[in-house]
């Protein structure tokens, strides 16, 4: 039997074992989906430069699509603006988003030059300000009522429907560039619409402009939420990565092995699509170029589970030549006094390669780096949710460059399906039923490094020799089956 034939016959009997719908939740490697989460952003100063954060996304079908955008804070993932954007057919949404002032607890605020069908409307001038109205007074969660907290977090973008009929043409765009009808959409409680059917993309870019810095990242896609239309008006806090119209059923390939798992609910099918056990990456720590390592980890669906303390990670460093060590105070992998916790949604921690350090060190996103572990003890984020950014100190000794990992407990992060879930062997074509359980977080990161050369001469003139770059985390998964 000839490779295309086998192929062929172990889909025929993959699908033909599949009692249920084959729509499932999924995360999208090619980066196209029904929903977006757009892992960071953030408009802090740092050494009197200041951040922006460029957003996109980019509607790559031929339908109009209405998106629900919620931007959300880093501590606890409370929605700072709410936004209803309508997007034409390949039409691309842009919004920047700056710091109102110079002022460290200055708020966010919003600026677009778009011309796409937001509501509410979002004007270039004057801009929109993020409010902290979700977590002060009534809704207070105790982690600090200032507006410095909209100066840093991540945004999620959900597809609500497809419109049809005149809600699609009131979207649509007209000769003149603008849409035909925004204002019958804007408020609207009911518009005629279809299910959702992806095709959305992002991208996000942090920038500083003085340093010479700019990073650039692709929104994490996931793709078949939901076969239902579930539009609402932007008043309205539905929906979210809560809403009932999600499908209960997720799907995730580890190795050769496709893991499709049935649930009570779309939160937990969204929440096994991340679920990682392992982050890993690598780091740049060297003098000559006062090179400097961020990781950020970003957990989006923290906003929709029981507050908690934290959850429990440890961390793991080697050298370039694969020489291991533990972050100190630690005395070997993963010891549990090097146990610290991810205790806000989105965690901003700088590596530090040795001495001399002070606090004011700079790190790539931040100049104040709070608490650091040393050899005489110490600990990550004390109090607990309200230091934005730490430094982990990797030895006494210069470290320049090597990889990294963080890794999760099994202790409260452990979430089994229904026992209707089924793993598909590609290999072999088995398949068997039963309940899977998934070890880990639903997490997001990447990390940042920079070298700074400062002013370099060029010629007869001077250049800035300062450089940036991106990279998302590599993870490991943990699903255990009977």
């Amino acid at each position: 039997m000839n490779p295309l034939s086998r192929r062929c016959l172990l889909a025929a009997a993959v699908a033909s074992s599949l009692a249920s719908p084959a729509l499932a939740v999924r995360l999208d490697d090619d980066g196209l989906g029904q929903a977006l989460i757009h892992p960071y952003y953030t408009t802090r100063i740092v050494q009197g430069a200041q951040f922006n954060t460029y957003l996109s996304v980019v509607n790559h079908t031929d339908t109009v699509k209405a998106l629900r955008v919620n931007f959300r804070e880093a501590r606890n993932g409370r929605v700072m603006l709410a936004v209803n954007a309508f997007l034409a057919p390949y039409d691309v949404w842009t919004v920047a988003l700056v710091p109102n002032d110079e002022q460290a607890g200055a708020a966010t605020r919003l600026l677009t030059a778009d011309e796409s069908c937001t509501d509410p409307p979002l004007p270039f001038t004057p801009s929109v300000l993020f409010s902290n109205a979700a977590y002060t007074g009534a809704n207070s969660d105790g982690l600090g009522d200032g507006l410095d907290r909209t100066r840093e977090g991540y945004v999620e973008m959900i597809e609500m429907a497809t419109l049809t009929g005149a809600s699609a043409a009131a979207a649509t765009m007209s000769l003149s560039g603008v849409p035909t009808n925004c204002a019958a959409l804007r408020g609207a409680s009911v518009l005629t619409a279809a299910a959702p059917t992806g095709g959305i993309a992002g991208t996000l870019t942090l920038i500083n402009v003085n340093d010479g810095l700019d990073f650039t990242l692709g929104a994490e896609a996931l793709a078949e939420l939901s076969r239902q239309p579930y539009y609402r008006p932007v008043t309205d806090p539905y929906p979210g990565f809560n809403a009932a119209e999600i499908t209960p059923v997720s799907v995730v390939g580890v190795g050769s092995k496709v893991y499709r798992a049935a649930w009570s609910s779309g939160t937990q099918a969204v929440s096994a699509v991340l679920a990682r056990r392992e982050g890993m990456g690598e780091f740049v720590l060297d003098g000559a170029t006062l090179s400097r390592t961020d990781m950020v980890v970003t957990l989006p669906l923290r906003p929709y589970a029981p507050s908690s303390d934290g959850v429990a990670f440890t961390l793991d460093y080697r050298d370039r030549e694969g020489r291991g060590q533990s972050a100190i105070p630690c005395e070997g992998p993963f010891a549990p006094t090097c146990s610290a916790q991810w205790d806000r949604v989105a965690s901003v921690i700088t590596f530090d390669g040795g001495l001399p350090h002070t606090q004011d060190d700079v790190g790539v996103l931040s100049a104040s780096t709070g608490p650091l572990i040393t050899t005489s003890g110490g600990g990550f984020n004390q109090p607990p949710m309200t230091t934005r950014t730490t430094r982990i100190r990797l030895g006494e000794d210069p470290v320049a460059n090597g990889s990294f990992s963080w890794r999760v407990g099994p202790a409260g992060n452990t979430v089994t399906s229904l026992p209707t879930s089924q793993v598909i062997d590609t290999v072999t074509g088995l398949v068997t039923t039963g309940s899977q359980t998934y070890v880990g977080l639903p997490a997001v990161g990447f990390t940042l490094r920079t070298f700074r050369n400062g002013n370099l001469a060029c010629g007869t003139a001077t250049c800035q020799g300062n450089y940036g770059g991106s990279f998302p985390l590599k993870f490991r998964r943990d699903i255990a089956t009977p």
